[in-house]
């Protein structure tokens, strides 16, 4: 991620990073590692949103591994590591206009329009198809991790 300047910035979480870094899948790692310490120096902020609390538990519970379900409510919501935005009115407005724009999926427009909202200055994802979004930069793990 060396072209990218991250000092000072925003970076919204989408849910598969949030996932690969909290269960440790080696293929992100190093870029992931490098944004949380990043976090953790205050160097950058992030920020994620409630529909993103709602997917990483889904499997968790679906699984009966408790404990992966409250080491992921811990980070989102005990930890100063991230900003966890609720859907308010004006989110589910702007998602709204996106998935109009964009024939985004509900989920996918909901966190799209957070991160607009919120006013992040990246999206982190590993979904290619939201790059059409023009009013954010978005960034895929994929394409980065050789950087």
């Amino acid at each position: 991620m060396g072209f990218i300047e991250l000092n000072n910035k925003s970076i919204f979480l989408d849910t598969a990073p949030l996932i690969y870094y909290i269960e440790d899948d080696n293929s992100y790692s190093k870029v992931l590692d490098m944004i949380f310490e990043q976090n953790v120096n205050k160097k950058v902020h992030l920020t994620t949103s409630t529909i993103t609390l709602l997917e990483v538990l889904v499997r968790p519970l679906k699984t009966n591994n408790f404990d992966l379900a409250e080491k992921y409510k811990t980070l989102l919501c005990q930890s100063d590591a991230f900003e966890v935005c609720n859907l308010d009115v004006e989110i589910a407005g702007k998602a709204a206009e996106v998935r109009a724009k964009y024939q985004l999926k509900t989920p996918d427009a909901i966190q799209v329009a957070t991160a607009i909202c919120c006013f992040s200055d990246y999206f982190l994802t590993n979904d290619k198809q939201l790059k059409i979004v023009s009013e954010l930069n978005v960034l895929v793990l994929d394409e980065i991790i050789d950087l």
